[in-house]
């Protein structure tokens, strides 16, 4: 199993944008990002021009095996992808979703792409902030769903879909199934929805659309303009914790769920 990462970095103030693709063994991501993003006329590197940039700007090397645990590295020893271009929204990569139609033999509540529903890898992690003078950043990284054809790439790096910042709306950042999130560009339409809905109606309508749409599952966090802190998702949990500027911390794993059924 060789695990590739992505990761986008985006600033709101003058919507500067960094972001990488379908990289292998690259232990920072998003700071291989933000490289780009400071460091480059560019917006976006992949595959092995993103390789030989992070290793210009001493970005260490992480191996594989350091990215599998003992238990993944075996189970995924004895699963093969099978040779389909066809992506079922209800499998991915990191998201703890509940199945429609669960096969009798299934052993984990957890599908991912794979055809023979093997619990997803859990990976994606995104953060959203805004400092004190407004301005509003995003992150998302993921190492994205396991067993996936070569060359796939989800949302996580793809601007407006994993993540989006603007200093005149908000931020966010999405994780759950990428090719759902990109076709529906999740992370703009939720910060579109911003300048006629509350934040939880736009949460709600974007994720709610996407179900509609596609059939996907996912969440997301976001930061309004004015500093507001809100999440939703429609799977069975999205882990969180945010901070507010007096520094009350709060975490979730269950709510607030958008219930699409």
């Amino acid at each position: 199993v060789v695990k590739k990462k992505k990761g986008v970095l985006k600033k709101g103030k003058n919507l500067q944008l960094g972001s990488v693709g379908g990289i292998k063994g690259v232990a920072n991501p998003v700071s291989l990002a933000r490289l780009v993003m400071e460091k480059t006329d560019h917006v976006m590197l992949i595959g092995e021009g993103a390789k030989e940039f992070a290793r210009e700007r001493g970005i260490p090397d992480v191996s594989t095996e350091e990215l599998m645990s003992p238990h993944k590295t075996k189970k995924h020893k004895v699963k093969k992808p099978k040779d389909t271009d066809h992506t079922h929204p209800t499998q991915d990569r990191d998201i703890d979703t509940e199945h429609t139609h669960p096969p009798q033999d299934i052993e984990h509540t957890h599908p991912t792409q794979n055809t023979d529903h093997t619990n997803p890898t859990q990976d994606t992690v995104g953060a959203v902030a805004r400092d004190v003078h407004g301005n509003i950043a995003c992150a998302t990284s993921t190492g994205g769903i396991s067993l996936k054809r070569p060359g796939r790439i989800g949302d996580s790096p793809i601007i407006g879909c994993g993540g989006l910042a603007d200093d005149n709306l908000g931020g966010v950042s999405a994780t759950g199934h990428g090719e759902s999130i990109t076709r529906v560009t999740l992370a703009h339409r939720v910060l579109s929805l911003l300048a006629t809905h509350s934040v939880d109606e736009s949460i709600d309508q974007a994720l709610r659309y996407m179900w509609d749409k596609t059939g996907g599952k996912g969440g997301l966090i976001l930061i309004t303009k004015d500093g507001v802190i809100s999440k939703g998702f429609t799977t069975l949990h999205m882990s969180w914790t945010s901070i507010d500027p007096s520094g009350h911390i709060e975490t979730g794993i269950d709510n607030p769920r958008v219930n699409i059924i």
